[in-house]
């Protein structure tokens, strides 16, 4: 009999990494024909074409907060589970809670998929009651460690990429740079587009065009742009399916995050053979950079960002190394790694 597996997520967009990860490996036989899977969104989607391709039952809880707990205990009550996977440090504790109260025996495993000391929706006290742990990227394993959590009960796994045919086209024109920005627009905060925007401020002699793909704060950025006058271009696509197939010829894509979780984006760059350029923000760029697809410099250090930028040039990225050089992410090597985790937890 195959072992039951529920994951259990918070409210999701339906537009972000974590969907991107689960509807990527929950679309894929070799992990449903090994455990009977179950999905609950709490909270509910607000998108919910990414649910179509799943191969898992998806349970969709919602309403006012007492109405939720409600429903969550119900469901519990109703389904035996050998794993419980949960996405939110508040759903290990009711894990744990439940556990206890009705003497259930699933272990919790917990695959958090944010910086835990940077995102004000992880509760790090709550990461004790959970049996094990996934780490998305090496920098998140090595904050469990710092909490007390021993190394055994961790298992780095990262998240997957399919690998690309497509190659996008890069712009040969030093001194000339197109840059694409994908994901949330946020001015300041995690995003931290503030930063990119200072930075650029400062290339007089250079003829800067940034692609922003995404929603959000762009009025904040539009009218920082207005009031510095900050003399480059910008294009604002708003919200695209797939940036890297609209986008027709690039320089490099750039990230100048305050922190993240394991930034989907980079990988998604990189298999379309495209360099990128990254804040060294815990948690996740470390793991993804390496000499043959990008450069990382280090948070906040904007003259290191312009020095980058003013020196940048797309010759030196050979675009097949480029996606040779995240390998070990793409699809077909992760999932038997995270198979093999799993059984191991």
């Amino acid at each position: 009999m195959k072992e039951k597996i529920l994951i259990v997520t918070p409210y999701l967009s339906g537009r972000g990494g974590t969907e991107t990860v689960l509807s990527k490996i929950l679309s894929k036989n070799e992990f449903t024909d090994s455990y009977e899977v179950e999905l609950l969104i709490f909270g509910g989607t607000a998108k919910k074409d990414w649910l179509s391709n799943l191969n898992c039952v998806c349970h969709s809880i919602e309403g006012n907060f007492i109405q939720k707990m409600s429903k969550l205990i119900n469901f519990m009550l109703k389904h035996s589970m050998d794993k419980v996977i949960c996405l939110s440090t508040k759903q290990i504790y009711f894990m744990n809670k439940f556990r206890q109260l009705f003497k259930r025996q699933y272990k919790i495993i917990s695959w958090i998929h944010f910086s835990l000391f940077d995102e004000s929706t992880v509760k790090t006290k709550y990461l004790k009651f959970a049996d094990a742990h996934l780490a998305i990227s090496s920098g998140i394993g090595n904050q469990l460690e710092s909490l007390g959590i021993k190394k055994d009960r961790i298992k780095v796994i990262y998240n997957p990429i399919e690998k690309k045919d497509f190659t996008v086209n890069l712009i040969d024109n030093p001194g000339s740079l197109e840059l694409m920005y994908v994901g949330r627009i946020t001015f300041e905060g995690q995003k931290n587009i503030r930063e990119l925007l200072d930075s650029i401020s400062e290339m007089p002699n250079h003829s800067v065009t940034i692609h922003f793909y995404g929603e959000g704060e762009i009025s904040e950025c539009k009218l920082y742009i207005q009031k510095n006058n900050i003399k480059q271009n910008f294009i604002w696509h708003g919200w695209v399916n797939n940036p890297f197939k609209d986008i027709k010829m690039i320089s490099a894509l750039i990230m100048t995050s305050n922190y993240e979780g394991f930034p989907m984006v980079l990988l998604e760059a990189i298999s379309y053979g495209i360099p990128v350029i990254a804040s060294d923000c815990p948690t996740g760029p470390k793991d993804i950079i390496k000499v043959d697809n990008g450069f990382l410099y280090a948070m906040g250090n904007q003259d290191e960002l312009r020095g980058i930028l003013t020196e940048f040039n797309s010759d030196i990225f050979e675009q097949t190394k480029v996606k040779n050089s995240i390998k070990k992410f793409y699809f077909k090597n992760y999932l038997g790694s995270f198979l093999e985790m799993l059984n191991e937890l």
